[in-house]
């Protein structure tokens, strides 16, 4: 599981991960956030008023939900790994800074399965800004709020002792990390557990 701020690489870094477990000969399958009937629906009203914390809490868990069912349950019983773009931590961190109550999130997204691994990737607010100028992919959010969002995923990456990943190096550099964090000593992943 990938989780970050908008644009710290989270779908380049799952491309490079599909790679290399592909290297591995490792049967595997992608997730993305807001791939679903849902999740199309959720970028048409984006940003529109009233997309209040509360309707996208519950919207954002129906999309998680929907790709839980349809994608992420039948690669795992086909024994797959899965590599997902964005879970719950999101849902936490973003309507955190909204003002929605931690255990109002939790207990909308209860019944959706808890990662084996999650990888934190980190840059700071501005540079998200700067890459969704370069990429043509403005970020719906302010700088001000992408900020809060980062220090609540620090925050909690420092609770749940989720592995950080600075985002800033050339991608070949951060998946080196990403791959370092999530293999054990022996150089096997921590999923083949």
């Amino acid at each position: 599981m990938l989780e970050g701020i908008d644009n710290v690489g989270k779908t380049t870094q799952i491309s490079r991960l599909s790679i290399w477990l592909d290297s591995k000969r490792a049967s595997h399958c992608i997730s993305r956030e807001l791939t679903t009937p849902i999740g199309h629906l959720i970028r048409s009203y984006f940003g529109t008023p009233p997309f209040t914390p509360i309707l996208k809490t519950l919207l954002f868990a129906a999309d998680r939900m929907q790709r839980l069912d349809q994608d992420i349950e039948p690669a795992l019983r086909a024994n797959m790994i899965v590599l997902a773009d964005r879970w719950v931590l999101s849902a936490i961190a973003y309507r955190a800074v909204e003002g929605l109550d931690r255990q109002f999130v939790l207990q909308v997204n209860s019944l959706v399965k808890v990662p084996d691994v999650t990888i934190l990737i980190d840059i700071p607010s501005d540079e998200s800004w700067k890459r969704g100028q370069l990429n043509n992919k403005p970020c719906p959010y302010s700088a001000d709020f992408l900020k809060e969002v980062r220090r609540v995923y620090l925050e909690l990456a420092d609770e749940f002792q989720i592995p950080v990943v600075d985002g800033l190096p050339p991608p070949e550099q951060v998946s080196a990390s990403i791959i370092q964090a999530i293999t054990n000593k022996t150089g096997d992943p921590l999923w083949y557990r």
